[in-house]
């Protein structure tokens, strides 16, 4: 399950987005999409989209809709991006009756299907919502053979902010990763603890694929970590 994001929402750009990088990546991201979208379709689906910051860069070249569990962090997102719609929706069973021509789901949040049969069903229901020619870019939350433990740290100040996070993340079996999130965050002379645990389903890299084949995605590209961050398949609707 993913970790409790209503809690940390307030605070959720001050430790994880850097306002530049996101751009840089939603830029990439969007001349992806215009690469191998074939369709005249304008309306994006950001799933998975948290505080819609990438969502703010898709919105100067399409009509955006977000999706999140978060109903804290779709609030932030309407606040950043007035010209999209934000909707509390499952990304893994949603259902909208006007297509759209592109669908994004950045930042690994893939990883929180429960099992593999889950992982094809979010697919499909993100098939299901693109028009044909449209596309999909799916980053994934590292693959079983690239995956790494490690520790995660940072400390700074960011809007009058102090914060401190410090993360562990374990592999606790093939498949599944925990990763157990310290947060501490002070603001006006007032500090908060926090503390997370996020499990993952840690997917191979064929099994990515089969996945979206099963889905009946046309795998066009598939980008490294180098070239994209956490690495990234490019996929079509025929």
């Amino acid at each position: 399950m993913p970790a409790n994001f209503e809690t940390i929402a307030d605070y959720y750009d001050i430790m994880y987005v850097d306002p530049a990088e996101y751009r840089a990546e939603a830029q990439k991201a969007a001349a992806l999409i215009e690469k191998y979208k074939t369709c005249p379709n304008r309306r994006l689906l950001d799933l998975a989209c948290g505080t819609g910051e990438q969502s703010r860069t898709f919105a100067e070249s399409f009509a955006v809709t977000g999706i999140d569990l978060s109903e804290e962090m779709l609030h932030a997102a309407a606040r950043k991006v007035p010209s999209a719609e934000f909707l509390p929706a499952d990304i893994f069973d949603f259902h909208f009756d006007e297509p759209f021509g592109a669908a994004v789901n950045l930042y690994g949040s893939i990883g929180f299907a429960r099992g593999y049969d889950q992982l094809r069903d979010g697919l499909r229901c993100v098939y299901d919502c693109l028009t044909p020619g449209g596309v999909f870019l799916l980053t994934p939350w590292a693959t079983r053979e690239t995956f790494r433990e490690g520790i995660v740290s940072q400390s700074g100040e960011r809007d009058g902010i102090h914060f401190c996070r410090m993360e562990t993340v374990k592999r606790k079996a093939p498949q599944a990763v925990e990763v157990e999130m310290f947060h501490l965050v002070e603001q006006d002379g007032a500090v908060q603890q926090f503390h997370h645990l996020q499990k993952i389903t840690l997917f191979s890299e064929a099994e990515y694929r089969a996945a979206l084949a099963q889905a009946g995605f046309i795998l066009r590209e598939r980008l490294s970590e180098a070239e994209f961050r956490m690495g990234a398949f490019v996929c079509t609707k025929a």
